[in-house]
């Protein structure tokens, strides 16, 4: 994988690419593999460029797809990206649900690993979240450990 060096470079090529933020990474391995990783303690305005940076997997040539987010490297869940979040999920969510096919997500223990788990209930994401088993096209993408 390469670093691209602006949000735009990433967006032209992002095959085998990742964008670099201050809290974040976005990535895509592949066309049907992309994801994130957080870490620290991320504001509001971290999470929006994330979530800006996520659109790459949402776009009209997009191939639905795996998503893998690493968020094993957060520290505290600041209150002020509870809104960036839930917007996002909200306003994309029958393109996310087209799009992801599954998503594997790696959360910390603790309180953040606990806030991270209520989101997704809150959210009432559009995809699956926790699969138990290989399917739509992501057995070939097992990765790192993550059985999909």
């Amino acid at each position: 994988m390469r670093a691209a060096a602006s949000l735009d470079e990433f967006f032209r090529a992002p095959d085998g690419r990742y964008f670099l933020g201050r809290r974040h990474l976005v990535f895509q391995h592949s066309p049907t593999l992309i994801g994130h990783a957080s870490w620290g303690r991320p504001n509001a305005d971290d999470v929006r460029e994330m979530f800006h940076a996520c659109t790459i997997g949402l776009r009209d040539d997009a191939e639905p797809h795996c998503w893998l987010a690493d968020l094993r490297g957060l520290e505290f869940i600041d209150a002020s990206t509870f809104g960036p979040s839930l917007a996002y999920v909200t306003a994309n969510a029958p393109v996310l649900k087209k799009k992801i096919l599954r998503q594997a997500q790696l959360r910390p223990a603790g309180v953040v690993g606990a806030i991270i788990s209520g989101f997704s209930a809150v959210a009432r994401l559009a995809y699956p979240e926790r699969p138990t088993k290989p399917s739509s096209g992501c057995a070939s993408t097992r990765t790192s450990g993550v059985n999909w």
